[in-house]
């Protein structure tokens, strides 16, 4: 059975795509979260913190997943694009209103 095990090629695959995307979380949680330097009296404490720090790290990232756009200004541009295409609608509206008035 060649190819299978831990020793394949797909293994080797995931293994690599495991370490760009699940252990990039991680590092960013205990470097930028500041959780490699957490001053906490006792292990039990220590996991607690480390366990709210990664929970707000992925319902961030849910919560930018669900709407389709990962910052504050693409979802200020996509509300400027909505808002805008609703003017552009209304001042359509207003235009043809306009004219069938003059006609009258």
């Amino acid at each position: 059975m060649a190819g299978r095990g831990a020793k394949g090629e797909r293994s080797k695959q995931l293994h690599r795509k495991r370490g760009e995307l699940v252990e990039r979380a991680f590092e960013h949680v205990l470097d930028d979260g500041g959780m490699r330097r957490v001053h906490l009296r006792g292990r039990e404490n220590v996991h607690k913190r480390y366990l709210i720090h990664v929970a707000a790290f992925n319902l961030g990232l849910i919560l930018r997943k669900m709407p389709g756009f990962g910052t504050p200004k693409g979802r200020a541009g996509a509300l400027r694009g909505l808002f805008g295409a609703w003017i552009e609608a209304a001042e359509a509206s207003w235009r043809s209103l306009r004219r069938i008035l003059a006609v009258l």
